[in-house]
């Protein structure tokens, strides 16, 4: 055999042995621990992330170790993972937050959707429309005509350039009604500013909003999802109240950057399934009315791309323009 055809014969099989120990890699996944990102502060969303984390890592047999990158609307640690390798060992924990980002800005450094592999949906849930409990109206279409025959009487709670602004316009542009957003730092500070109806009203967490309703101090007139939720029986969903197809809510899952391997993306949807279906995880990620999903990668990444449609939509219709 000659020195050229040795040379090329020991390439191939040099070329077939890495090929061949690829897979390997991945089956014997995970050999070092797991970080998973939230690019939120600690205190809210990490809660449910540590005790997913702590299940998840005895499942894999490797600690999984969650670390908070809170910034620049969720962009720092987003982008901290969009930017890690691609070998399973950094993951993000985020929401629909991430979905509104790029309707928002700009000079993004990652895209929603083609930086990341989807692993799994882990829970959604959806928003009541709630108002001052002194506003005349009983019921969504009541309020419509309202906002309709008053402009520019109605504010509403705004956490400023997200998604729950995104929200609002797509339900101002298929309810096609005016209403002007004021900023809050956060929901609790909406909700008492609606309560004493320093704004007129709000998209927020049924069970967070169950308490003042409960009390009269506020209405609720739509769940703007596809169907009731037991936590507001007497609420109707959004094609009950005269708005079929809008829905408004949020929701959690899991991402790895772009380019992880399909076997260690299925191993770790897998196990996260299993993990949020445990009762006390269950129970932690429903406490606002919301459900325990554990969708397959395919199925969270059509959510991703449908959302970021809308929130683009809305934009669009709100004249809000990327910064």
């Amino acid at each position: 055999m000659s020195i050229f055809l040795l040379s090329a014969v020991r390439g191939i099989t040099l070329a077939l042995a890495a090929l061949s120990a690829l897979p390997a890699i991945a089956a014997d996944y995970p050999v070092k621990p797991v970080r998973i990102i939230v690019p939120f502060a600690p205190g809210s969303t990490d809660i449910a992330a540590r005790a997913i984390a702590d299940r998840l890592g005895q499942r894999l047999g490797q600690p999984v170790i969650v670390e908070n990158k809170p910034g620049a609307s969720t962009m720092i640690g987003t982008e901290f993972v969009a930017n890690a390798a691609p070998d399973g060992y950094t993951l993000l924990y985020t929401s629909g937050v991430l979905t509104a980002l790029k309707a928002l800005n700009k000079n993004l450094k990652f895209d929603p959707e083609k930086s990341f592999a989807p692993v799994s949906l882990i829970s959604q849930g959806y928003f009541a429309l709630a108002v001052n409990a002194s506003l005349p109206v009983r019921s969504f279409q009541e309020f419509v005509s309202y906002a309709k025959a008053n402009p520019g009487k109605l504010n509403y709670v705004s956490l400023g350039r997200n998604s729950i602004m995104l929200m609002v316009e797509s339900l101002k542009a298929q309810a096609e009604f005016g209403a002007v957003p004021i900023p809050f730092p956060g929901m609790a500070p909406g909700r008492l500013a609606l309560v004493r109806n320093d704004v007129q009203f709000m998209l927020d967490g049924p069970q967070s909003l169950k308490q003042f309703a409960d009390a009269g101090q506020l209405r609720l007139l739509m769940y703007a999802g596809p169907k009731r939720t037991a936590t507001l029986p007497d609420v109707p969903a959004s094609a009950e109240a005269g708005l079929p197809g809008y829905v408004a809510g949020y929701f959690v899952g899991v991402l790895a950057p772009a380019g992880t391997p399909k076997d260690i993306v299925s191993r770790l949807s897998t196990e996260i399934a299993a993990v949020i279906k445990m009762p006390e995880i269950a129970k932690l990620l429903t406490e606002d009315g919301g459900e325990v999903v554990g969708s397959t990668p395919e199925a969270f990444a059509q959510r991703i791309e449908n959302d970021q449609k809308r929130y683009a939509e809305a934009a669009r219709h709100g004249n809000i323009q990327p910064e």
